[in-house]
């Protein structure tokens, strides 16, 4: 990661075409020159081509005239991009033209808080070889003198190389190594350093040392020493000075193994020289390997680093609320990290009670200065579990797990169930056993019951209530009086939301009565015992009107279908009748009947002689104008219902 960020504001002339361009161009060198070009506007808007050692990129924010512009960019992930490998940088710099013909007029752009971030040691694991120098073999590297030996060895820590310094004189005790200066990096309590050092040989019979070198700018003026011993013999002496500090490494004088120098530096600045290491900066590293004349210190040095001590910290972490099921449930985390700054920030969440867990890693508001993380939408009723996790960038984390009760919600319903009549439907014309179809639907919570009132006006009972679809109800309205009704129906959800639906219909009754057909009867006069019984049934039963032979006979009220209408027929004299009987409900459906009965004359034998003779005795005559339609009005019982009834008699009602 280099990242390279710059505020800027690009002006040019309107009109002047590709003669005039603004770009940041870093040149690199390997043996040969490479240019990357980084262009902020140009007078067309155009773009040249690359070619095999220059690249052009617009950068976000190319063309935009007259404004300032923020950029910010990963260096070494653009020059993977162009093809750009293992290079170093030799220049860099602002450039902007301006070639025409317009007097007065210039291309300007404005340049500030220009920043470069990268390691301070450029080259921390010694990967990146020169391959044109054998003196300075370590990009980034500065060698300390030629006394020894500083070259590439494939024994190293981790990836492909170590640097190996060995110093073997003939001569004079001499001192060789490695170093990077004019560092002027800042050191705070978080940060720690890490530096990975093997040690191959080191002669002892004569005076041999090895040793890590930090020079700091302190805030006195002058320049400070701390100095990581990881080797020496009992000849080579030291003493700690009012300058410089000499600190034992853990694995002091261990040889032919690995191992790790990892201290925090300003604990150490302040152990060592009892003061305040407030705006120390480390102006150089360095590791040199001396040995005297006749001895032979060998010494191998990888991943130097400088590592965050001291975890992120957590400062705030809001919780959600009223989350619904259709919501994401949204933490937001106030987190905070000295050094390198807080990577990302992430939840650990549960909904079977940490059986099994999900990860979700949140985004960093800049506007608000805090971490969004989002949990999945949930079920109702699901109560999620979790707790946050923030991570730097040296992947240092802090849980915050609400004191080890973690932090949780409950999901819940806010939105009301749907419900409808499926049927009957507004304002239907209903009769008989009638299905109630309800159609209720919560998507949330779901429905927890559907209750149906019947409300005829006068009361509005309770009449169904289902828990379990289909929702349905037979309504007999055989049993209920005529008229409008509302039906209500009440759906709740198990949030404990309610909503309802009505709708208005009318019993009605559109069926006639069923009436039976009692035979024609045929008798002699004189005998008896003979009845016309019609048993008629309706739902609703009203009255009666019974005809002899056109004229009103017999008429009543009709109060229940179990009520028989009986017609005695005892007394009639000789001759045809027509009884005829119309019964109607409450709403003047009507049903109709005739009987026609023969009274017959009696035959009277007597006896004269050898022979006997045979006469007729005749009583009244009955009888009537079968064919006549009649008009009949007639007031039946007590309700003074009006019936006007055609009736047709046939000459013959039955054959």
């Amino acid at each position: 990661m280099n990242t390279i960020s710059w505020d800027w504001k690009y002006h040019d002339v309107a009109g002047e075409g590709s003669s005039q361009w603004s770009f940041l161009q870093f040149a690199f060198y390997n043996g040969t020159n490479y240019f990357l070009e980084m262009y902020m506007g140009r007078g067309d808007d155009y773009m040249d081509g690359n070619s095999s050692t220059t690249a052009r990129i617009r950068v976000p924010g190319f063309g935009t005239r007259d404004s300032w512009e923020h950029t910010e960019l990963d260096l070494y992930d653009i020059m993977q991009e162009v093809g750009f490998i293992d290079l170093k940088i030799s220049s860099i710099l602002f450039e902007t033209y301006y070639y025409g013909g317009i007097l007065g007029e210039r291309v300007e752009v404005l340049i500030d808080n220009f920043s470069m971030e990268t390691h301070p040691l450029a080259n921390p694991s010694f990967e990146y070889l020169d391959p044109y120098s054998t003196y300075d073999p370590f990009q980034g590297w500065w060698r300390y003198s030629s006394n020894g030996e500083v070259t590439p060895s494939t024994m190293m820590h981790s990836y492909s190389y170590s640097a190996n310094i060995t110093v073997a004189p003939f001569g004079a005790g001499t001192a060789d190594g490695l170093y990077r200066s004019e560092l002027y990096f800042e050191f705070d309590p978080s940060l720690f350093i890490d530096f990975w050092w093997r040690l191959e040989d080191i002669q002892s019979t004569s005076e041999t040392c090895a040793w890590m070198d930090l020079e700091f700018i302190n805030h006195l003026g002058g320049n400070s020493y701390l100095r990581y011993i990881v080797g020496r013999s009992s000849a080579y002496v030291i003493s700690n000075t009012t300058n410089v500090k000499w600190i034992d490494a853990n694995g002091f004088n261990q040889t032919s193994s690995w191992n790790q120098l990892y201290r925090n530096v300003t604990a150490d600045i302040e152990n060592a020289f009892s003061i305040s290491a407030d705006d120390w900066e480390l102006y150089q590293v360095m590791t040199l390997v001396y040995a005297d004349a006749g001895m032979r210190t060998s010494l191998l040095i990888d991943d130097f680093n400088y590592k965050d001590g001291v975890p992120p910290s957590i400062d705030s972490v809001t919780p959600p609320s009223s989350v619904m099921y259709y919501d994401t449930g949204y933490v937001r985390t106030v987190a905070s990290d000295v050094r390198p700054g807080v990577a990302r920030v992430v939840v650990n969440y549960t909904t079977d009670s940490w059986s099994t867990w999900h990860t979700t890693t949140g985004s960093y508001s800049t506007v608000n200065d805090w971490f969004n993380v989002f949990i999945p939408m949930q079920a109702y009723g699901t109560t999620v579990e979790f707790y946050v996790i923030a991570i730097d960038g040296g992947g240092l984390e802090t849980i915050d797990d609400n004191g080890g009760s973690f932090y949780s919600y409950t999901v819940g319903d806010d939105v009301i169930p749907s419900v409808s009549f499926t049927t009957p439907s507004f304002f239907e014309e209903i009769e008989g056993q009638v299905s109630i179809v309800i159609e209720a639907v919560d998507s949330g919570s779901g429905v927890a019951f559907v209750e149906l009132y019947i409300d005829s006006g006068v009361s509005m009972p309770l009449v169904m209530n289902d828990t379990v679809a289909p929702y349905e109800y037979t309504w007999n309205t055989d049993v209920e009086d005529l008229g409008t009704y509302t039906l209500y129906a009440n759906v709740v959800d198990n949030a404990g939301l309610s909503n309802g639906a009505i709708v208005n219909v009318t019993v009605v009754d559109t069926l006639a009565p069923e009436l039976n057909s009692p035979d024609d009867i045929e008798f002699t006069v004189g005998e008896t015992g003979y009845t016309i019984d019609w048993d008629p049934t309706d739902v609703r039963p009203y009255g009666y009107v019974v005809y002899l032979d056109g004229a009103f006979y017999q008429f009543n009220n009709w109060n229940s279908s179990s009520e028989h209408i009986v017609i005695d027929l005892d007394g009639l004299a000789v001759g045809t009748y027509n009884f005829t009987c119309v019964v109607v409900d409450g709403t003047i459906n009507g049903a109709i009947d005739t009987v026609f009965v023969t009274v017959n004359e009696a035959v009277v034998t007597t006896p004269t002689g050898a022979s006997s003779t045979t006469t007729t005795t005749s009583g009244p005559t009955g009888g009537g104008d079968l064919m006549t339609p009649l008009l009949v009005v007639a007031i039946v019982g007590v309700v003074g219902i009006l019936l006007v009834v055609f009736i047709v008699l046939p000459k013959m009602k039955k054959t």
